[in-house]
């Protein structure tokens, strides 16, 4: 027995020792421009999650699939409102491989936009908030944004192995997977109210 609970204790500190944040490490912030907005606008959401370690770390954005869990990181919204229905999404299902490019450096008291455009790799948006469909009927809408990038499986995040994967960067991109936080994050909600 005591064999056993040795064992124990000594996996229970290996699998400490793996990167994983618990919500004081870092904060997601979710704001919009307006609090009313008419049938046929879109919202003007800007998320930031904040690193609030004393370390450097790497986030992935908004990858393609993100948005509807087929990949990590998850990227998603919830929605709770009239009528918000589900909307038919229109994807081939192939997702590009995750690059280089897909990290993002965030130091300490820095902040980090998964859907940031700073350049040409730019990250992908979420469709369902981007849509006007989601917001065409007046009433209260609450809104909350979540990011996942629990887990340590670098296969999660990588994509359909149908797109060709540049292998002379795999050695970068296993080295930055290392530094990123494995984090269940939610945001706060935001309400807004749409009008005719």
């Amino acid at each position: 027995m005591k064999f056993l609970l040795s064992i124990a204790i000594i996996l229970t500190m290996f699998a400490s020792t793996q990167r994983s944040a618990i919500s004081t490490e870092f904060r997601c912030l979710l704001t919009c421009d307006k609090e009313v907005y008419k049938v046929g606008e879109l919202p003007k959401l800007t998320l930031k999650i904040y690193n609030d370690t004393k370390e450097d770390v790497y986030f992935i954005g908004s990858l393609d699939g993100s948005d509807v869990k087929w990949r990590f990181p998850y990227c998603y919204y919830t929605i709770d409102g009239p009528e918000v229905k589900k909307i038919k999404l229109q994807r081939c299902g192939n997702m590009n491989t995750l690059r280089v490019e897909d990290f993002r450096l965030v130091k300490p008291g820095q902040a980090f936009a998964p859907y940031e455009s700073i350049d040409m790799y730019g990250f992908f948006k979420d469709y369902i908030t981007t849509n006007k469909e989601t917001f065409k009927t007046p009433g209260i809408y609450k809104i909350q944004f979540h990011y996942s990038s629990n887990s340590s499986d670098i296969n999660k995040f990588m994509g359909s192995k149908s797109f060709n994967r540049d292998y002379t960067d795999s050695l970068k991109i296993d080295s930055l997977f290392k530094a990123v936080p494995r984090v269940d994050l939610v945001s706060n909600e935001i309400i807004f109210r749409v009008e005719n």
